[in-house]
Parts: C-alpha cells; structure tokens; sequence
C-alpha cells in the first residue's frame, strides 16, 4: 500500500495496533508504529494510548513512557486515560517513587483528576499493601470534593481480602463508610 504511495487512515492504523496489541504481538506493533511515523499518518492519542496501555501489560514501562515523551513531542495531548494507566501501572509494578513524581508533574500541568484516576492509584496502594497510603488518597479526593464510587470502595475491599486480611477488610469497610 505504502510503495503505491497509499497512505492508510489513522483511524485504520489504530485499529490494526489494537489487534496486533490484543494479540500480544508488541514487536510487530512497534515496527508498523515506527512505519507509521515515518510514512504517516500522523498517529493520534487513540494510537499512542492503545500502545502504551500494551507495554504497561506486558510490564515494560520504560516503553510506556519512551512512547509518552514520544507523544509529547509530536503534541498530542495525553488524556485522563493515558496518564491513568501510567501512573496506575508505575503504583502497581513498586515504583512509588516514580509514580507520585509522575503524579505531581501530571498535577502541576493543571490536570484536574476525576474519580477513576483516584480510584486507581488507591487501588495500587492497596495492591502493594500500602494501605496507609490508600487511606490517605481516600481523605485527599474527600477534601477535594471528589465523590468516591463503587470501584473506590471495591479497590479496599477486594484489596485487603485477596491478601488474606479480611478482618480489616471488614474494619476498612466501616470506617469508610461512616466518614
């Protein structure tokens, strides 16, 4: 298609990442990635979100964020979903330390959170046993007038009883619930 000096669709480029991603085939999705960029079309946030959320699941997160810089470079602008799974990812593979500096340069931008990024990163918390941590993210979305939902409440619970401590499971429950 390209040697006939065709240039395909994002829309159709962002579809064949998504099954090459789907599929596991990151190699094949980096090479045509690399061919898109260089034939175009010029890849869109759909492209570079799809990409990045399939090194994040195959843990390789220095690709992740090597595909950020790359996005922004090319200004696209990320959006709640892209820095949702890297800073989600960052909390859950241990690098904290990494994650709350992501955190807040994502924050001095002026990137106002919702609901599903907090919830997130206190289910990352919780999934490193962190649990002080998650309760404090918890009463950080309560003071910014952020309505904690479903997934909120679920990401302790679930939390503390798949790590086997159902009592405070049950204690976290309460606690939460008469804030």
């Amino acid at each position: 298609m390209v040697e006939m000096g065709l240039v395909p669709l994002t829309m159709d480029c962002n579809r064949i990442f998504k099954t090459l991603s789907s599929e596991n085939s990151i190699q094949f999705a980096t090479l045509y990635f690399n061919l898109v960029v260089e034939v175009g079309p010029n890849p869109n946030l759909m492209t570079f979100s799809t990409l990045i959320y399939t090194f994040c699941k195959q843990k390789r997160l220095d690709k992740a964020f090597h595909l950020y810089c790359s996005m922004i470079q090319k200004v696209v602008t990320p959006n709640l979903v892209v820095y949702n799974i890297l800073i989600e990812n960052l909390f859950k593979h241990g690098k904290l330390e990494a994650g709350q500096h992501f955190l807040c340069e994502v924050l001095d931008y002026g990137t106002k959170f919702d609901v599903v990024i907090f919830s997130s990163i206190i289910g990352a918390f919780v999934w490193i046993e962190n649990f002080r941590r998650a309760v404090e993210v918890y009463y950080a979305i309560l003071m910014a007038n952020i309505l904690p939902n479903i997934v909120t409440y679920n990401n302790f619970i679930d939390g503390l009883c798949k790590k086997g401590q159902i009592l405070e499971g049950k204690l976290t429950d309460t606690v939460l619930y008469n804030v």
